[in-house]
């Protein structure tokens, strides 16, 4: 598998994009030490202070049914909590925001976007940001209450970003395409550390907005929510707009 180091990037989504339209191969990596236009779900800005951060794209060229592709944010999710811990220690606070951030108690520490080109060549994008190093405080005054770094959670500063990444593409490249066909260990994790459970929120999916009680995590991998009238309503993708 090949890493592409860059000091500087427009979005590591955007250039592992090209590459794949070049034909480069699976699992193809691109880190960047800052992203001018890094971008999250729904065209949300990534806001990364320079050198705090591990931001990388990987190239996923999957044999299986891109259907199943929505499972790979909660697949990456777990992975990362799974690395994460065994590099440190297992903590509790640690959580899985539904559908696409990691969260200690209530401040968010990284955030998994993925992108798909359903076209000729298929492939998909798994797009991630770390927040590695310093505090909260190096972060924009408007976010710095929900936003939190490895090294504030474990109180350390020894974190080598080459090594965990390294270590995350073998564990993808051993067992994603099992992970996304037998879907049942990965939400196994997605429940047990589901930030939202209980939770009262609104959802904006397809322009529409769903208000109710997160009730869980479905089979595929989508949250339930439990409207005003005692009604099931899976969302299938959505942004969060309130939560409480």
């Amino acid at each position: 598998m090949e890493i592409i180091h860059k000091a500087t990037t427009e979005s590591t989504n955007d250039d592992i994009a090209d590459l794949a339209r070049q034909g480069y191969p699976n699992l193809t990596t691109v880190v960047a030490k800052y992203q001018t236009k890094g971008r999250g779900r729904r065209g949300n800005t990534w806001e990364a202070p320079p050198g705090n951060n591990l931001l990388f794209s990987i190239l996923i060229r999957s044999e299986s049914d891109p259907q199943l592709w929505k499972r790979i944010p909660q697949i990456a999710g777990v992975k990362l909590i799974s690395a994460i811990e065994n590099q440190f220690y297992a903590d509790s606070g640690i959580k899985m925001k539904w559908p696409n951030d990691l969260y200690y108690y209530d401040k968010k520490w990284s955030g998994i976007l993925v992108e798909s080109n359903l076209g000729n060549d298929p492939f998909a994008i798994l797009g991630i940001g770390v927040n590695c190093f310093g505090t909260s405080s190096d972060y924009p005054t408007e976010i710095q209450n929900r936003v939190t770094t490895l090294e504030e959670i474990f109180k350390t500063g020894e974190f080598d970003p080459g090594i965990f990444l390294k270590a995350f593409l073998q564990s993808l490249d051993s067992d994603l395409e099992e992970m996304i066909v037998n879907f049942d260990p990965v939400l196994n994790v997605a429940r047990e550390r589901d930030y939202l459970f209980g939770k009262s929120i609104s959802v904006l999916e397809d322009s529409k907005k769903v208000s109710g009680t997160a009730a869980g995590i479905g089979n595929d991998g989508e949250l339930i929510i439990v409207d005003r009238d005692g009604i099931q309503r899976p969302i299938i993708g959505g942004t969060i707009l309130e939560m409480s």
